[in-house]
């Protein structure tokens, strides 16, 4: 069974500010799409998915912003310039601190190649289970630095899109969206560097 609402209930809703909604089958919902075409059933989104706790061996946040920018086979990031203040404070409100290296627009931070590796990360991107299966807080601190390394919002439509050429990072994201009740969609598409299209 399900709880849903339907165009004429959320017309109403927005005339008498109190959305009413219904319990139907599955079979239910059929029959009234077979007979009324035009009107849509809506099935209100689920709720986050409540996990305990956990101890994470690397802040979920740092995390979330190495898979986006950091580099595969170290525990490093690629911040450019006009970046570097706001990802620097950033880090430093979870306690970390970025350190420059001899590579333009690369830092490090102590510990997190070691840490990495022993998430089995290395070279291998990718979210790992105890993250997936962390309390909603910890995985909104994930989503977060996934956002805000590899993140995009596109004003035209209020659509925020994450972008990744790896395709089990992109389905752990999906799960780790899903988990929050958050409605999303996948794509595959190709893409350019110096307006040549790769595939």
């Amino acid at each position: 069974q399900w709880e849903v609402s339907t165009v004429y209930d959320r017309r109403m809703a927005a005339k008498t500010n109190q959305l009413v909604t219904r319990t139907l089958t599955t079979n239910e919902i059929i029959e009234l799409r077979e007979k009324h075409p035009k009107r849509k059933v809506s099935i209100e989104l689920a709720k986050p998915v409540n996990y305990l706790t956990k101890e994470l061996p690397v802040d979920p946040y740092i995390l979330g912003y190495w898979l986006g920018e950091g580099t595969s086979n170290e525990g490093q990031f690629t911040i450019g310039d006009e970046d570097i203040e706001e990802v620097s404070q950033l880090f430093l409100e979870r306690d970390i601190t970025l350190h420059k290296t001899t590579i333009k627009y690369r830092y490090s931070t102590r510990g997190l190649r070691t840490q990495l590796r022993e998430l089995g990360l290395i070279n291998n991107k990718h979210i790992p289970d105890i993250y997936l299966q962390a309390s909603v807080e910890q995985r909104l601190e994930l989503l977060r630095g996934l956002l805000d390394s590899d993140g995009h919002f596109q004003t035209r439509d209020g659509v925020v899109e994450f972008c990744t050429c790896l395709p089990e990072l992109a389905n752990n994201f999906k799960e780790l969206i899903s988990s929050l009740g958050v409605k999303t969609t996948h794509s595959i598409n190709s893409s350019s560097l110096y307006g040549v299209r790769k595939k």
